[in-house]
């Protein structure tokens, strides 16, 4: 394709990678996402290879020895560096909780609709207090 970057039609599981090396940035850059995608490896029962990438980027990976890999989230995909390839993963996932973050002063009126919908769903869903 033009871009460089390629999609596996194909999903497939993360068990396919046993025994590859996963790369991600140092757990103290991204606890969090870090704990989320080791667990999820490890849901699989199979041995993965940790390499811990000193930089936070997908440009920052080095998976050039045909036998790396990184997870990252399906929004990603097609903004990967040029020479990958981005697959969908089948595996039932540990649920991701995020969090947003915004500059109070720098609220846009875009911002405002998205935090009045999460409220009235959390109340809809009693996920918490809104109060």
């Amino acid at each position: 394709d033009v871009t460089g970057v390629q999609t596996c039609a194909l999903p497939i599981s993360l068990r396919d990678f046993a025994g590859q090396r996963f790369c991600h940035p140092p757990r103290r850059l991204a606890p969090g996402r870090y704990d989320w995608m080791t667990t999820a490896l490890e849901r699989t029962g199979e041995t993965f290879e940790y390499w811990e990438s000193p930089i936070h980027g997908l440009g920052h990976l080095d998976l050039s020895d045909r036998r790396s890999f990184a997870l990252v989230v399906a929004s990603v995909a097609g903004q990967v560096p040029v020479g990958t390839t981005t697959v969908a993963i089948t595996d039932d996932l540990p649920t991701l909780e995020l969090q947003m973050v915004w500059k109070r002063a720098n609220t846009s009126a875009m911002l405002e609709i998205l935090l009045e919908t999460a409220r009235r769903v959390a109340h809809l869903e009693d996920w918490a207090d809104t109060a």
